[in-house]
């Protein structure tokens, strides 16, 4: 008998590669309280959200595995990484004694979905 899903694990992607530099201009017209960002480029900020998630999730014992692409994704490595993160998340199932196809809630989902949209129930 499976048992249910324990605390989630942390698959981040890093993409690093460059892109276009963006920088976070200062606005006169909206006085709040992130004006210590103004000058910084998103991908410093992008950077500092990442570490900083990534320094938490550790320090929680949450279970990491850091993914790092150095170049664009096109459709090949798109497609690679839907299947890693499918074959991920079934083996880790797997391997935790979690039935991966037990999809609790999924089902009720679905019928208030079918509802909605006004597809009639199967016979």
């Amino acid at each position: 008998m499976c048992r249910r899903a324990p605390e989630s694990f942390w698959r981040p992607l890093h993409l690093s590669y460059q892109t276009e530099e963006l920088q976070i201009e200062p606005s006169e017209d909206v006085i709040d309280a992130f004006s210590y960002l103004d000058g910084k480029q998103f991908s410093v900020l992008n950077a500092c959200v990442y570490r900083s998630a990534l320094r938490a999730h550790s320090v929680d014992g949450v279970p990491c595995c850091e993914l790092s692409l150095n170049s664009p994704l096109n459709e090949q490595a798109l497609g690679s990484l839907f299947w890693f993160f499918l074959l991920s998340a079934y083996l880790s199932a797997t391997l935790l004694d979690v039935d991966p196809f037990e999809q609790e809630g999924v089902e009720s989902y679905k019928k208030n979905m079918y509802a909605e949209l006004g597809k009639k129930e199967a016979t």
